[in-house]
């Protein structure tokens, strides 16, 4: 896999966000697109299971990052929303 490590094409910086059409309001007045209802889950429930590629993958870095802590090498393991 090359990361682009000690590579010289870098990328060229974004232009600055115009935030002059953003309209901010009071947190008040501001209407959720969520419910609590809907995402309020219970701290005793189990996990729901993920699908099986998930499930692949996850067991895929946990093997890796044994091998690294076994060579004394740094691991990272970031997460998302993915099951």
């Amino acid at each position: 896999m090359n990361l682009g490590i000690g590579q010289s094409n870098q990328a060229q910086p974004a232009a600055p966000l115009d935030l002059g059409g953003l309209k901010v309001l009071p947190l008040a007045q501001r209407r959720s697109l969520t419910r609590i209802e809907d995402i309020l889950v219970q701290p005793d429930d189990a996990a729901p299971a993920c699908s099986p590629k998930t499930a692949a993958i996850v067991s895929d870095c946990a093997q890796r990052i044994r091998q690294a802590r076994q060579r004394m090498a740094p691991s990272f393991w970031f997460t998302g929303p993915t099951c």
